[in-house]
């Protein structure tokens, strides 16, 4: 009874003061939005957040793992992720011009980085400045870096020296997760796939919002899960606030029906060891169908490069591509993908700068690949191997006597139109280009020697009448003999001028063969 009273007076008290504490329209989350709104125009949120990430800085990102340790050679030299084009203020990166992703750095200042540890080359890449300066021509020239950089395409090591730039940024950090394929259309050059893209960026701003509002409630206990708002795209967009524009360049088109998006925002108490943090983080997941570019020269043995070329719109805010790297490449999603006829054999960050038709400007854009490799063993036994047992069967008949024509050529040309209608039946198992592919090659060199032995068994006959049987034995044995090697010349004449140098064929012939 006592139990019963004691509740009855708590609900008195909550309808009758609803506003002490949260009621169900007024959760902190609501709070915190309505907060956004009246203090908008006085924190400039709809301008990019301020940071604290500042200093000299050479444009050089060096490649870590997942526990941030700088990825090294077994000569103990360090690899290049990317090279940044401009800093905050459009000024050119003197590195962009000389350095490139993927080259190894080898000295520092006359030192050989195997001797350097992490924390090392960390001082000579990010050097402690004074406060007070305010642009690069305020730098000291003694912060003039001398590399020692071996590119990807030689193995001449060059001495390069590079100036830093002062820099303000405002990182953008994403994650893209793949979750499976839906199908890949290799005719039409169009894959599609169920993906999650997700990034945060840092917004100091609304700290000392946060602060007020937890303290005017006196909330001291689990800051962090009750200051976790989770916002619908409609209601951030009321807000006002700036946001950056990541997506995908070579993005066809989106499923609305079946994607979901919403924006969080999160507050992180400081700690003995950490100031406080604010940040807004975006996802989206869904359906995307995306264009790559697809080449058929050594299909079926062929692989193709499946490219997601990943973009901020905002040029003022870089990509930190460490969490991008790590869900992308170290996550291993692959392992569990179920991609009918292909299979991931390997994946890649290409960091490239491209000119934006619209911006008309340099973007920096992250190209996530996947390098897939086609099951041919389908092609090999549905069409490759009746096709050579076809050519045999007609080439048999060149082991008849030439008098007996009527037999040789009911052979040759019922194995001639039993290749027409198998390719008839396979022709909806391949694609429909402008050029000719490895198969196609094969299959046109194969129609030419199924009606080889219809010829020289016409050709056979009609010596028969003013050419002595020896000879005529001869001229059939010559032909069964050299008539398959030209056959064999051919296709590997034709092979090779097709795989030869071209990435895009299968890895085992390229390890294998070349």
């Amino acid at each position: 009874a006592m139990r019963i009273k004691c509740t009855y007076l708590l609900l008195l008290i909550w309808i009758l003061f609803p506003n002490s504490g949260f009621a169900t329209d007024d959760t902190f989350c609501s709070t915190l939005e309505n907060e956004i709104r009246k203090n908008q125009i006085d924190l400039r949120l709809d301008l990019q957040p301020q940071t604290y990430t500042w200093g000299a800085d050479y444009g050089i990102d060096l490649d870590w793992d997942s526990n941030m340790s700088y990825i090294r050679n077994e000569d103990g030299s360090i690899n290049v992720f990317n090279v940044r084009n401009n800093n905050f203020d459009e000024e050119v990166f003197p590195s962009s011009k000389t350095i490139g992703p993927k080259d190894k750095i080898m000295f520092i200042n006359k030192v050989s980085v195997s001797e350097l540890s992490d924390n090392e080359i960390d001082t000579y890449f990010y050097p402690d400045i004074d406060e007070s300066i305010e642009s690069t021509a305020e730098l000291n020239e003694s912060l003039t870096l001398e590399l020692g950089v071996r590119r990807q395409s030689s193995n001449e090591i060059k001495t390069i020296k590079v100036n830093p730039l002062y820099n303000i940024e405002n990182w953008i950090y994403p994650e893209v997760n793949i979750h499976n394929f839906r199908y890949i259309d290799s005719k039409k050059g169009i894959y599609n796939l169920n993906l999650t893209l997700y990034y945060f960026w840092e917004i100091p701003e609304l700290i000392p919002l946060y602060e007020r509002l937890l303290g005017n409630y006196n909330i001291i206990e689990d800051q962090y899960d009750i200051a976790y708002c989770q916002i619908k795209p409609d209601i951030f967009e009321s807000l006002q606030i700036w946001h950056p524009l990541l997506d995908f360049k070579n993005i066809i088109e989106e499923s609305i029906d079946d994607s979901r998006e919403y924006y969080i925002f999160e507050y992180v108490p400081s700690t003995n060891e950490e100031d406080a943090s604010a940040y807004i983080s975006y996802q989206w997941d869904g359906n995307t169908t995306l264009s790559s570019d697809f080449n058929f020269l050594a299909f079926p043995f062929d692989t193709q490069i499946l490219s997601l070329d990943l973009m901020n719109a905002r040029q003022a805010s870089p990509i930190g591509y460490k969490w991008l790297k790590y869900s992308f490449i170290e996550s291993e999603f692959e392992k569990n993908l179920k991609i009918p006829d292909w299979q991931v054999v390997s994946k890649d960050i290409v960091p490239r700068v491209e000119m934006s038709d619209y911006h008309r400007e340099n973007r920096q854009i992250y190209s996530l690949q996947m390098r897939i490799e086609r099951n041919y063993s389908y092609y090999v036994y549905k069409i490759i191997v009746p096709i050579m047992i076809i050519l045999v069967v007609a080439w048999s008949a060149l082991w008849v006597e030439p008098k007996q024509l009527e037999s040789r050529l009911t052979i040759t040309i019922i194995c001639l139109l039993s290749l027409i209608a198998y390719n008839f039946i396979v022709d909806k198992d391949l694609p429909k280009l402008e050029y000719l592919t490895l198969l196609d090659y094969w299959i046109l060199l194969s129609y030419l020697f199924a009606a080889v032995p219809t010829i020289i068994s016409v050709i056979s006959f009609k010596m028969l009448s003013n050419t002595n049987e020896k000879t005529l034995e001869s001229f059939d044995k010559n032909v069964r003999f050299y008539g398959p090697i030209l056959f064999i010349i051919l296709v590997v004449s034709t092979f090779l001028a097709l795989t030869f140098n071209n990435e895009n064929t299968a890895l085992f012939i390229r390890n294998t063969i070349f």
